[in-house]
């Protein structure tokens, strides 16, 4: 998450938010998606000083979208309402969404010995039907005082720690009973007990120069079975991706190990084959743009060198947003990527479950465009199991227009099916509402199908230039959502969404802006 930091900022914009929401706003009940029922009323929160927030209802549709992150709780300031960046896990029928969440910002205007967060943290025990808001999620006592966003999940599935949730994020430790920090670097909560509480720990040492952390637990049942991988870029000279490994179920890291020195790298993100290998995936600019990507065989103790995933052209730039790429609606992008592994069936042509496509690695990302003056589409390749050779990237989304496709994300939730959701304008000619869309393919990655919507409606995209909530970056409306496949084939996905209104009559009057939320669906696909 990118953050607005310089002592005088936060001094003037302590001084903007004063707006304070003295009391929880109720949270209108939205329709689950399983099963569907539409809504009796049209309903929504109303605050006392003039903060609306109207959750989940368009034109008396009924809708089976959930949201997840709930509204303003007492001594929270009205002017810190971003939840984006999902990432979403579920263990029988639970379903656990992480996600930014500023609404905490007055903790972070320098209070002594105040245990600080940016980061949201929601929990279904129905399936995804309801969701209870648990967050700002703070750490408790030990070392990892700050949580600073750019949140990731994971979850043990099959080993002797099944069930056990790992959440990593940005994070930080203080100097007691000052606001100095201490350390910075990537932290890892654990939770035993369902995600009523975390335990937290620097997973990565000190590192002040560390972006977008990722977190995978093997669960091949394999020699490394229960392993937790965690990695980041280090954004520091010299750059490089970083990744650390624990094997007792979060409680202590591996010194980290540096992967493809030198150059921009960024986004990247681990995940665990059913044979045990870790692999890492992620972005690189050196003159050109590519995808690299490398493998462990043993544990993630060392791991092979780089190789090139992909070669692409590089997303076609608005020019809004001095110093980052952009899209229409002041987005900033990254050709970022996202991974899946089928680990489904087996290798075994004789067996009755034999399935060619175990192993198959997959990767999915923006970049620019067939169309002309088509900014980006979604790509994706895989990697052939039985050679370990990349196939051409495939171009996923069907739509013939200039149109931008961001922030997509792969699961394989069968057998040589894979599924890849993203954010989609499609249904807008003036290409600026957003609306989740997805496309699932039987073989292998080799074809799509038709592409379909996922959530009910478009929404508008969040004000980001300057951004409506003072404490971030400009043009920056999150870099990911989450996806997540259970093993019976459900589909989760979680993701930023701006369909609800945010009131606010402050002393220049009354504005109305879209209020970044996290909203989800789950469903099965072909």
């Amino acid at each position: 998450m990118s953050r607005v930091w310089s002592g005088g900022t936060i001094g003037y914009l302590l001084a903007a938010a004063t707006l304070v929401a003295l009391a929880p706003v109720p949270t209108a009940s939205v329709p689950s998606f399983l099963p569907a029922s539409p809504p009796s009323e049209d309903e929504g929160g109303v605050h006392s000083f003039g903060l609306n927030v109207v959750s989940g209802r368009r034109d008396g549709l009924a809708l089976q979208d959930v949201r997840v992150s709930g509204g303003f709780r007492p001594g929270e300031l009205v002017n810190c309402h971003l939840q984006n960046e999902a990432s979403i896990v579920a263990y029988g029928d639970r379903v656990y969404v992480a996600y930014n969440d500023t609404r905490k910002c007055n903790d972070d205007l320098g209070l002594p010995g105040v245990r600080r967060s940016e980061n949201g943290f929601a929990r279904s025990t129905d399936g995804g039907r309801t969701f209870e808001d648990l967050g700002p999620i703070v750490s408790g006592s030990g070392p990892v005082e700050h949580l600073s966003g750019d949140p990731t999940l994971a979850v043990d599935t099959r080993g002797e720690d099944a069930g056990t949730v790992y959440y990593s994020s940005l994070a930080g430790g203080f100097v007691g009973g000052t606001a100095e920090l201490i350390w910075e670097g990537v932290g890892v909560g654990v939770s035993r007990d369902g995600g009523g509480e975390f335990e937290w720990y620097p997973a990565s040492g000190p590192d002040a120069s560390r972006d977008k952390p990722w977190i995978a637990v093997d669960n091949s049942g394999g020699p490394y079975d229960g392993n937790v991988y965690v990695t980041w870029a280090h954004t520091g000279d010299p750059r490089s991706i970083r990744i650390v490994r624990s094997e007792d179920a979060g409680r202590t890291w591996s010194a980290p190990i540096s992967l493809d020195p030198g150059d921009w790298t960024n986004g990247a993100r681990p995940i665990v084959g059913p044979d045990g290998a870790v692999h890492v995936v992620w972005l690189r600019h050196a003159g050109f743009t590519e995808l690299h990507a490398a493998r462990s065989t043993d544990g993630g103790r060392t791991f092979s060198a780089p190789e090139t995933v992909a070669r692409f052209p590089d997303i076609t730039d608005s020019g809004a947003c001095p110093g980052y790429t952009s899209v229409n609606g002041k987005i900033r992008v990254y050709e970022m990527p996202s991974v899946a592994v089928d680990s489904h069936g087996s290798p075994d042509p004789a067996s009755p479950d034999y399935n060619p496509d175990r192993g198959r690695l997959y990767v999915t990302w923006p970049a620019k465009g067939v169309q002309s003056g088509d900014a980006t589409d979604v790509w994706l390749t895989s990697r052939d199991p039985s050679t370990g050779a990349w196939s051409t990237r495939l171009r996923v989304n069907d739509d013939q227009t200039d149109s931008d496709q961001l922030f997509p994300e792969v699961v394989v939730p069968g057998p040589g099916h894979v599924l890849v959701s993203w954010t989609d304008r499609r249904d807008d000619p003036a290409n600026l509402m957003l609306r989740q869309y997805a496309a699932e393919s039987g073989d292998g990655g080799a074809s799509f199908g038709p592409s379909g919507p996922v959530s009910d409606l478009a929404f508008p995209p969040p004000y980001t230039f300057p951004n409506s909530d003072p404490f971030i970056a400009p043009c920056y409306a999150g870099d990911y959502n989450g996806l997540y496949a259970g093993e019976d084939g459900t589909v989760y996905a979680a993701w930023g969404d701006q369909r609800d209104d945010l009131v606010i009559q402050g002393p220049a009057g009354q504005r109305t802006i879209p209020d970044p939320n996290v909203y989800f669906r789950s469903f099965t696909g072909a």
